[in-house]
């Protein structure tokens, strides 16, 4: 297929739009170049173990990794006029294609960065009040980078329908939807224990205080919470002296997948998401999903098929309901249909239809097909 990249903004944290570009770059033996890369990465080499081409090295002050980042890829970008195709992965590996094109570039855009955009006035406020000024005007300068970017990539593809809507409203252009893939052979239903399962991560767009909340009304019911974030200290003290709340912090893989082949179900109830994995994992370990109609998990998850949906901004007393109706005789029988609607969302379903982008031979007849092979899954 020619001389192919794969650009992604950092490997800071096993995040989905990380994983994304390293299964990317693995299935067409691409290279994989990033703005730094941590040492002992979990990606590496168990996801990825081609070229790895960092351009920078490590900075860990966030903010001021975020402003780095943009400068090292505006003046690094030339590198990757060299390859054949490049595809672009996050809010700042993009900035590249303005120094540097290539035959083909294509931007998987997993959102508009939220940061900049739906979200602006949210983060705006999270900075401390001396630094607001300078963070606003870092805004509008990167939203005129970041936009100049998409203009010139020549096709956009995106993860969700929630995110080409943000597309169109933001950034003016339409957007082909290819599903994040699941490696659903990693996957599997290894029986039932009395438990429900949040993996979510913990910062509050997440939404996992409700949960917490929910389950500390209903003492019978148990919850284990999996993962870290911002929010870990507050709903930790939430969840203090809950005997059936159980937080584990980070774990290892092998442990997510006993976790997730043995709950009831895994509740998972975000804003606004932009896809959201954790409905996809826990559907190829046969598990139904207590979710929200919004968002991308409402793409994935099928109402009282593969799980149950709650409205948007639904009352603790809602999820509590749902819970409830969730029973562990209801969850085993949803199985069969959880496993055949993870196979959708495989990784060889993926591959197929971003091989068929990047392949430089290929016309706009070949994006019109990977289009109606998208509204044909849905």
């Amino acid at each position: 297929m020619g001389k192919t990249a794969v650009v992604h903004d950092y490997f800071e944290t096993a995040d989905g739009g990380g994983k994304l570009s390293c299964l990317l770059a693995r299935e067409a033996a691409s290279h994989l170049v990033c703005g730094y890369a941590r040492a002992a990465h979990p990606y590496f080499p168990r996801v990825f173990s081609g070229p790895l081409f960092p351009l920078a090295p490590r900075v860990s002050v966030p903010f001021l990794r975020q402003l780095f980042l943009c400068f090292v890829f505006l003046s690094k970008g030339k590198r990757l006029a060299k390859y054949e195709t490049v595809v672009f992965s996050g809010s700042y590996a993009p900035l590249a294609v303005l120094s540097g094109v290539a035959h083909r570039n294509i931007l998987y855009c997993h959102t508009p960065p939220r940061f900049a955009y739906d979200q602006s006035a949210f983060f705006t406020r999270s900075v401390p009040a001396p630094l607001r000024a300078f963070f606003r005007v870092f805004l509008n300068w990167y939203r005129r980078q970041f936009e100049a970017a998409v203009t010139s990539m020549d096709v956009l593809v995106c993860n969700s329908q929630t995110v080409r809507r943000r597309i169109r409203r933001y950034l003016h252009r339409d957007a082909i939807v290819i599903y994040p893939p699941c490696e659903t052979s990693l996957y599997s239903y290894r029986g039932q224990k009395n438990f429900y399962l949040s993996v979510a991560r913990l910062d509050r767009l997440k939404r996992v205080d409700r949960i917490i909340e929910a389950f500390r009304r209903m003492p019978e019911k148990r919850l284990v919470v999996v993962s870290a974030g911002p929010e870990e200290k507050h709903l930790r003290r939430l969840g203090e002296g809950l005997p059936n709340v159980v937080f584990l912090g980070t774990v290892g893989e092998d442990v997510l997948l006993e976790l997730l082949g043995t709950c009831i179900a895994v509740i998972y109830i975000p804003k606004e998401e932009d896809f959201g994995m954790v409905p996809l994992e826990a559907m190829a370990s046969g598990k139904p999903v207590i979710g929200v109609r919004e968002g991308g998990v409402a793409e994935s998850v099928i109402h009282e098929q593969t799980g149950l949906l709650l409205e948007p901004d639904s009352s603790v007393e809602t999820l509590m309901d749902a819970v409830k109706n969730m029973t562990p005789e209801k969850a085993r029988a949803l199985r069969g249909d959880c496993e055949a609607r993870a196979q959708n969302f495989d990784l060889g379903v993926f591959v197929q239809r971003m091989m068929a982008l990047m392949d430089c031979r290929h016309t706009q007849v070949s994006t019109r097909n990977v289009s109606m092979g998208m509204r044909n899954l849905r």
